[in-house]
């Protein structure tokens, strides 16, 4: 079987990259669309009836060609078959589009359930919280919006994912160039008109890449390496970083994976080679369909091999992580879980161990529409687990904000005192 590509950034990228052409469709054409769409589910996604049942599926389905009509146009269209593949909750299915789409000139990241802004090419400033748009609050936004977005396996992950990513399109699904942003800065609640920008310009490209370099310093006496990416843009340089920590003098390794929304397998495959020190299969379980199409639970032989050559492996490894980890990050911290003598300290991940993956694009034939579909689910634990740290260490509000606007970090000067035995 070919090796995976897991990347969730890059289908939220692809989501984002998009365009919402106004041209209308007729009824009969959107119906063919959904006729398209819950055919492939039914005949390659792994397991379509795991998260919901078939009757209420349905309905769903029915409830959606009965709100369709002719002169919709693809941004209304996408809104109502995005409920279609965000019901079968998956991790890596989900809509996209095909061309350009506008986006907000800020970035905003999720911060216990607000929308902070941690860049910005507009008259907002950073660190701004964002409240309103065009008089919706964020909770209004999500339940008007959230349902159509896919592309998560767990309810308590659709808010961070919502304001993550999906939330910078919303001036596209508005159909407003220029939107109303109300936003709290210094305690002081403020207006601002706000100008979308293309997905593609350079400013807004830089905006979303910054600062997500992998890093390496030696804190006390930790080595610190920081993989905020598994994305194979970083594969060589991370790999770098990590042959040339010592092995001596080094007691501690400390691998931050914080805020790593997953990447590319051979990537990290090489680098679990370094931390493993026998082989070792990659995933414990895959749930897929067999030739008749019926869904079964197998193995998957996807071996991780060690590094001997890699001079720290004696070190004593720690990974720090919080809740917003994805796709191949979870893989990582699975198998450091099952297979390495490695701490785990920080949060919880908000998705489950559990997730598909292989998800190949198929275009509805007269939309143009994109979607994606996973065709195999990984199973590293049992149904509904998440990763749990060995030990917990809690951030305040503060303390999360600061780290997001670089002002700071807390959580791993508490990382580094928990390892030094200060705490």
């Amino acid at each position: 079987m070919k090796k995976v590509t897991l990347l969730l950034l890059l289908l939220f990228i692809m989501l984002l990259s998009t365009a919402f052409p106004g041209e209308a469709f007729t009824r009969r054409q959107l119906l063919e669309d959904i006729d398209f769409l819950v055919g492939k589910i039914e005949s390659l996604f792994y397991d379509p009836w795991r998260k919901i049942d078939e009757e209420v599926f349905r309905d769903l389905v029915e409830e959606a060609k009965s709100s369709l009509k002719d002169g919709i146009t693809l941004s209304e269209f996408f809104l109502v078959a995005g409920r279609i593949t965000d019901s079968l909750k998956d991790q890596h299915s989900g809509m996209s589009f095909p061309g350009e789409v506008n986006v907000l000139p800020f970035k905003t990241r999720e911060v216990q359930g607000r929308a902070l802004v941690i860049e910005s090419g507009s008259s907002i400033p950073v660190g701004s919280f964002i409240l309103e748009i065009e008089g919706l609050t964020i909770d209004e936004l999500y339940e008007k919006y959230g349902s159509s977005m896919g592309y998560h396996e767990s309810e308590e992950t659709g808010p961070n994912i919502f304001i993550n990513w999906f939330f910078h399109a919303i001036p596209q699904f508005m159909n407003s160039p220029e939107v109303e942003v109300t936003y709290l800065f210094n305690d002081e609640i403020l207006k601002a008109a706000v100008n979308s920008v293309s997905v593609s310009d350079s400013d807004w490209q830089m905006m979303r890449n910054s600062n997500r370099s992998p890093a390496f310093e030696q804190i006390d006496s930790v080595a610190v390496l920081k993989i905020p990416s598994f994305h194979p843009d970083y594969q060589e340089e991370t790999l770098d970083l990590m042959y040339r920590i010592p092995g001596d003098g080094y007691s501690d390794l400390l691998i931050d994976v914080r805020d790593n929304c997953g990447g590319f397998q051979l990537f990290l495959e090489a680098v679990l080679g370094y931390l493993t020190k026998e082989r070792a299969d990659l995933v414990e379980k895959i749930g897929t369909r067999d030739s008749s199409g019926q869904y079964i639970v197998g193995t998957w032989n996807l071996p991780v091999y060690p590094d001997y050559s890699w001079k720290a492996k004696d070190s004593r490894i720690w990974i720090l992580t919080n809740a917003n980890v994805n796709s191949a990050t979870l893989l990582f911290l699975s198998f450091i879980r099952r297979n390495t003598d490695a701490v785990v300290i920080g949060e919880r991940s908000s998705e489950p161990v559990n997730f598909g993956i292989t998800n190949p694009f198929h275009t509805m034939p007269n939309t143009g529409l994109l979607f994606c579909l996973s065709k195999i689910l990984v199973i590293n634990g049992a149904e509904g687990e998440h990763i749990e740290p060995d030990l917990v260490i809690e951030q305040s509000l503060e303390e999360e904000i600061n780290w997001y606007l670089g002002n700071g970090d807390a959580t791993l000067q508490k990382a580094i005192d928990t390892i030094a035995g200060r705490n």
